[in-house]
């Protein structure tokens, strides 16, 4: 995530491409996103000292995109913490009960998604109308 927040790019591309790391990564490896929920359930209870402050990154490097983007006049205000809950929830949450959607399939009760990348695209769209001065006025990403 380092990598995306440092990368040469507009602001709007590494909020892009940070959905899109934090997505790869999460479906990469698929107990990640398991052990992340059941920790949080455990109130942080198995987390160390490192461990905890490695967790400590992610806020910075998410206030940095907001901070370049109002810099480059396309972001206005935005909670670094919100963004980054909302964009860690959502998908920690579709990676996470992806059996439970293949489950429902396989019993025909629904078709629910399967694949990440119509998630990821539109998880994009959703950060980026949140964090743009004038959501109205947003231009794709693609």
């Amino acid at each position: 995530m380092r990598e995306v927040a440092e990368a040469p790019a507009t602001a709007e591309e590494k909020v892009a491409r940070w959905v899109e790391a934090l997505a790869t990564h999460l479906t990469d490896e698929p107990t990640l996103p398991l052990m992340m929920l059941r920790e949080l359930a455990d109130g942080g209870s198995h987390l160390d000292a490192e461990t905890l402050r490695e967790l400590t990154i992610f806020v910075p490097l998410v206030r940095s995109l907001i901070e370049q983007g109002q810099r480059e006049g396309v972001f206005g205000e935005a909670d670094p913490i919100t963004l980054h809950f909302m964009l860690m929830g959502s998908t920690l949450f579709f990676t996470a009960n992806a059996p439970i959607r293949r489950r429902i399939r396989q019993l025909g009760y629904a078709q629910p998604p399967m694949e990440i990348a119509p998630f990821v695209n539109h998880l994009q769209h959703v950060a980026l109308r949140s964090l743009r001065k004038d959501p109205d006025h947003a231009h794709s990403i693609d």
